[in-house]
């Protein structure tokens, strides 16, 4: 994926996060990943149906301490030409883009339709915090009510978000802009 603007790709996978960068000249691309997916969220830190408030703020802490885990890493990383990090050509004056199927089933329950016409879609803050609070407060079977969410991505949804959500919070992100056609698998 070659990009004019400097870029961050978030990738939530089940067992793992990836963060690539791509068009952050004249620094190389890269990837930073750390062993906390979508599915060792929910497995690990989310027993209850729904999640109890504790078992959520257990999960977005230990997300939060992998995102700063990140954050060093990237911050670690500057450009010869200025002298910025690498974390600020594509969080601070970049873009953010979202894939896989967790960024997905977030939008497409903020749209309340399938999957199939997110392409590009801005997730803003506010919609991904509406959708969080939304789907933790749900059992699995009430959230399977919601329009447009694959039945495949309920049981693990809220521990995704948790990933989603943290980062928005952490970063101080605004929008991230969900790609379609480039998901990981579930």
């Amino acid at each position: 994926m070659m990009s004019d603007t400097a870029t961050l790709v978030f990738d939530p996978q089940p067992v793992r996060t990836t963060f690539s960068l791509d068009g952050v000249a004249p620094l190389p691309d890269r990837s930073v990943t750390f062993d906390l997916g979508y599915a060792s969220v929910s497995e690990s830190y989310l027993s209850s149906d729904p999640p109890k408030a504790e078992e959520l703020s257990a999960a977005l802490s230990v997300v939060e301490l992998h995102l700063d885990d990140v954050v060093r890493d990237l911050n670690s990383i500057r450009s010869p030409d200025d002298g910025r990090t690498a974390f600020e050509m594509t969080v601070r004056d970049g873009r953010v883009i979202g894939v896989g199927p967790i960024f997905a089933n977030l939008a497409a329950v903020e749209l309340g339709h399938g999957v199939d016409d997110i392409d590009e879609f801005e997730l803003t803050r506010d919609a991904v915090e509406d959708v969080f609070r939304t789907i933790a407060t749900e059992s699995l079977e009430d959230r399977l009510f919601n329009p447009g969410l694959d039945s495949h991505v309920a049981p693990v949804l809220v521990g995704g978000a948790c990933l989603v959500v943290e980062a928005y919070r952490c970063w101080g992100l605004e929008a991230v802009t969900v790609r379609a056609g480039e998901e990981s698998v579930l």
